[in-house]
């Protein structure tokens, strides 16, 4: 019993940090980013252009951002699992995918941006 109540303890507490994650500054700075894309992208049902996570990465790094291994690959399924956003895995090597994921962020709800508007 004492092991099952240790497992479950643990998992609560990655469920927390994957939330603090998405909804933290880097969450922001994520979201930020993907709404940017999207609005140049015109919002078409299939998009010409997709956005991948290791463009966002590299957008984090040159501003400065501090990005922990995992917490951009884990902000991104979170936001695919809340309807956010329609994310797909890269079937490709990359350089560092503990870093950004290697993902592919495909369209977004618009309810993502609005959300992030200040007259929203």
């Amino acid at each position: 019993m004492g092991a099952t109540f240790f497992r479950l303890r643990l998992a609560t507490r990655k469920e927390i940090g994957t939330t603090e994650y998405v909804s933290g500054e880097l969450g922001g700075k994520i979201k930020a980013i993907i709404c940017e894309w999207w609005e140049l992208v015109g919002n078409a049902t299939e998009p010409a252009e997709y956005l991948e996570s290791s463009t966002i990465f590299e957008r984090l790094i040159s501003e400065g951002a501090d990005v922990p291994d995992h917490a951009m690959g884990e902000i991104l399924v979170e936001l695919a699992k809340g309807g956010q956003i329609k994310l797909t895995m890269d079937g490709r090597p990359s350089r560092d995918p503990r870093k950004y994921g290697s993902m592919t962020i495909r369209s977004v709800n618009p309810e993502l941006c609005s959300s992030l508007r200040p007259d929203s």
